[in-house]
């Protein structure tokens, strides 16, 4: 916080409602001896948010310096001039990070990572880490990989609810949204409902669940076809094996 500009009033705060607090444990309803917080933000701090920020961005100033210094390269993005080098991306907890296709580049961003453990108390969940390549032979990535200790997948894939890989105007990019729909309005929940409360769920669940995919991609004729076919046959009571009659288009 210090190296960022922050006042030496405004740190000894900070490191204050850190590590002054205690928390309880309560174990059949009943509150444990209160015990200091030694590792860690507690959750539901309202400080973890900034704090976790803080931590990010030096991690980013990390991996930036290390790819200026020629240890790894990034992503190039943009054409003419507008060309712009992608070193990593965070959301939340998530990392992605860009590394040319060699072995020497991922070990350094491992090492990196490896640095960054020790500087920031966090570890890496190799567990949960996948290494993914564009254009790269998947005996190489299967090597890389073990090297690393770590997953090798390939696109397409699923990264944040998101589907990564197929043509945006494909409809196999879709295909999450279109089983969600069949998994909400199922047949037999159109049994158990009136008419006006098939409406109602409509509007409440089948309607909001496209709408992270619509705000990155532009949806397909096919897919909204296939969508109000679903909603339609959700309405009037459709089963696998009976179409009834829609009285309204």
């Amino acid at each position: 916080m210090r190296n960022m500009g922050f006042g030496d009033k405004w740190c000894e705060w900070i490191y204050r409602c850190i590590s002054t607090a205690t928390i309880s444990v309560l174990i059949n309803g009943v509150p444990t001896p209160q015990f200091s917080v030694v590792k860690g933000l507690r959750q539901g701090c309202s400080l973890s948010p900034l704090l976790f920020n803080i931590v990010g961005e030096a991690l980013h100033l990390m991996i930036e310096k290390g790819e200026s210094c020629g240890l790894f390269s990034g992503w190039r993005i943009g054409r003419g001039d507008y060309v712009h080098n992608l070193s990593d991306l965070q959301f939340a907890y998530d990392l992605t990070i860009f590394c040319g296709p060699s072995l020497r580049e991922v070990e350094n961003v491992r090492r990196f990572l490896r640095v960054f453990e020790v500087a920031s108390g966090l570890k890496l969940n190799l567990k949960k880490s996948c290494l993914f390549g564009v254009n790269v032979e998947k005996q190489s990535m299967i090597v890389w990989a073990e090297k690393i200790n770590c997953s090798m997948d390939s696109f397409p894939t699923v990264y944040l609810e998101l589907s990564l890989g197929p043509k945006t105007n494909s409809f196999s990019l879709w295909d999450p949204i279109i089983e969600k729909c069949y998994g909400h309005l199922s047949n037999w929940k159109a049994k158990q409902l009136l008419i006006s409360g098939r409406l109602i769920l409509i509007r409440s669940v089948l309607s909001s669940l496209p709408l992270y995919y619509i705000s990155l991609f532009r949806m397909p004729t096919r897919v909204i076809n296939k969508i109000n076919s679903i909603m339609a046959g959700f309405l009037w009571g459709d089963s696998d094996d009976h179409k009834k009659t829609h009285w309204i288009n």
